[in-house]
């Protein structure tokens, strides 16, 4: 997300610097002197702003909003994953297959790659605890 309405709220009510501000806003130098030109261009003041959310901001000073969000995807079933993975002869790819083949009837959703897909089941399994469980008679 953008952050248009703090940037213009460091400019006009705390009267920082640009470098002050990208420091503060944790973006660039450019970016702070893009938004604060967009924002004199279409004539917003931070007066204004301050009533505005901030996807009305970004209504008023970006003609393409939402472009640059990447688009949504199916969620990931891990627990099916971690499941499946304990049959023998299954491997990652092959789960890979199966879940881009069911996700296909969610039009609008993408599935991920299975690049990203090993990379986000990794991520999961990295959190399981790591349990023995023993029979002691």
């Amino acid at each position: 997300m953008r952050k248009v309405r703090e940037i213009l709220r460091l400019k006009f009510e705390c009267k920082r610097s640009r470098a002050e501000i990208a420091a503060a806003a944790c973006v660039g130098e450019s970016t702070v002197s893009g938004y604060l030109a967009r924002a004199e261009k279409a004539g917003l003041t931070w007066e204004v702003a301050r009533e505005m959310t901030d996807a009305e901001v970004e209504a008023r000073l970006f003609r393409d909003v939402g472009r640059n969000e990447p688009p949504a995807r199916v969620p990931i079933d891990f627990s099916w994953v971690h499941r499946e993975l304990s049959k023998p002869c299954v491997t990652l790819q092959t789960l890979w297959l199966e879940y881009r083949e069911a996700s296909a009837a969610q039009a609008p959703r993408k599935p991920y790659e299975y690049s990203r897909f090993c990379d986000l089941y990794a991520g999961w399994k990295k959190k399981l605890g790591v349990v023995m469980r023993q029979v002691h008679r």
